[in-house]
């Protein structure tokens, strides 16, 4: 079936279903993202130091890496709606407990809040792969150009829900603490949970249980668990050996991980509030900007996703690199601080359409090559995969920032990714224009 023959009034995007989970992903990111900014914040504060942040990132994110394939094995093994209704209860639960500590016990050390990170990462590690195995459960994963369309409204509610946190996150940090801001994530997590209540998901049978029933007695209540993840873990190898398209699209993903995340996550906090020596307000203010800027992406990518392919790929990953060069440039400039904030602010936002495009092509694409009953496992095989490159990534920017200025590091990023462009382009050539793997 081709492209044409999708239909936006018969689009299963206006299931109450898809409505729920979105919403409650949304809030759940609110909250999120609220906690984190308040984190790096602190963090910063007390350090001045992007080795010591970019080491807190990777050493919270180590849980989800190792842990990801099991909740891979578990997301298809179990309800996908009571595993995200548990997961998101037990997160509200553990950011209560860490805000009451911070009332009552005034613990406020670094030590602390990576005890928080962590707990958190292993949860995510549990609900991620479960999440992104229940969109195409709900979808299907036949029409290229629907779950595009449904990655797409995923990063609008996201843009949304990130835009007051990010916007106001200085202010609100500046008056009311972290601690506040930690009471208002554990709300957002129940409420969450509660959302995911009402989704109606059925249970997906494993294919080894499918295939081996009628051969076979029962004797899943006496296997060993661990014999079964390792069954299904080695299941999901085999498979990617024998699709090696799915191999290259993940070591592409890990790539722009690592750069992405090292410019991102340790340098944007980084040169505002070290480099250029600005507020946490002003911070907040621009990572609001961007938020706006990227709900705009997202309406752009929606109206634009049936013709976002994969042969385009490698012009957005070069258009990625394009935004390097006038940061890399101003740095090198005798001008004002506010001049330097405001290039790299508006680099920032070009970048982040970018990647929006790069996103929207990829994520699609990888389903329609992943069976039902392996979409859990594989999913959280490529991201386990891709995400140990973003560890590596914060700490090698972290070592970059505190070492070089800013013009090399940022020329050096848009370098690498110019030639990443130029390196894929052979390989999207062998896609199709639904992204199936065949031309």
């Amino acid at each position: 079936m081709g492209d044409q023959i999708y239909k936006p009034t018969t689009s299963p995007l206006r299931s109450g279903n898809f409505v729920l989970l979105i919403a409650g992903q949304g809030l759940s990111l609110f909250g999120n993202t609220m906690l984190r900014f308040a984190m790096s914040m602190w963090v910063l504060d007390e350090t001045g130091s992007a080795t010591v942040f970019a080491t807190l990132l990777s050493i919270s994110i180590i849980p989800t890496i190792a842990l990801m394939p099991f909740g891979g094995v578990i997301a298809d093994r179990v309800n996908r709606r009571t595993m995200m209704v548990v997961l998101d209860a037990v997160s509200g639960c553990v950011v209560l407990a860490a805000t009451l500590a911070f009332g009552f016990m005034q613990v406020h050390t670094i030590v602390s809040i990576a005890v928080l990170l962590i707990t958190l990462s292993v949860l995510d590690a549990l609900e991620s792969p479960t999440v992104s195995a229940a969109i195409p459960q709900m979808l299907g994963r036949s029409n290229a150009v629907l779950l595009r369309r449904a990655q797409a409204i995923s990063s609008q509610v996201n843009a949304i829900m990130q835009i007051i946190p990010t916007f106001a996150g200085g202010a609100l940090y500046a008056l009311i603490g972290i601690r506040t801001m930690m009471a208002a994530t554990t709300i957002c997590f129940f409420l969450t949970a509660g959302l995911e209540c009402f989704i109606k998901l059925d249970n997906v049978r494993h294919h080894h249980e499918v295939t081996k029933a009628s051969k076979t007695k029962p004797s899943s209540d006496k296997q060993d668990m661990l014999k079964v993840f390792l069954t299904d873990i080695r299941d999901a190898a085999v498979f990617l050996k024998a699709n090696p398209t799915l191999l290259e699209l993940c070591a592409v993903i890990a790539a722009l991980n690592f750069f992405l995340s090292g410019v991102s996550s340790v340098g944007s906090p980084y040169i505002i509030r070290t480099a250029l020596r600005f507020g946490a307000d002003v911070y907040g203010y621009c990572d609001g900007i961007m938020s706006i800027v990227s709900l705009l992406d997202t309406l752009l990518t929606t109206a634009l996703a049936a013709k976002l392919l994969m042969r385009h790929m490698p012009a957005t990953i070069a258009a990625s690199a394009l935004c390097f060069v006038p940061i890399a440039v101003v740095f090198t400039l005798p001008i004002g601080r506010p001049a330097k904030l405001v290039t790299f602010i508006a680099s920032f936002c070009l970048l982040t359409l970018a990647i929006d495009f790069t996103n929207i092509i990829v994520s699609p694409t990888l389903i329609t090559l992943i069976p039902d009953e392996l979409m859990g496992k594989i999913g959280a095989f490529i991201s386990t995969i891709s995400l140990c490159a973003t560890p590596l990534g914060q700490m090698v920017y972290g070592l970059f920032f505190d070492r070089m200025a800013v013009a090399p590091i940022m020329a050096g990023t848009g370098i690498c990714l110019a030639i990443g462009a130029l390196v894929l382009t052979p390989m999207c050539r062998k896609f199709g224009d639904e992204g199936t793997g065949k031309p």
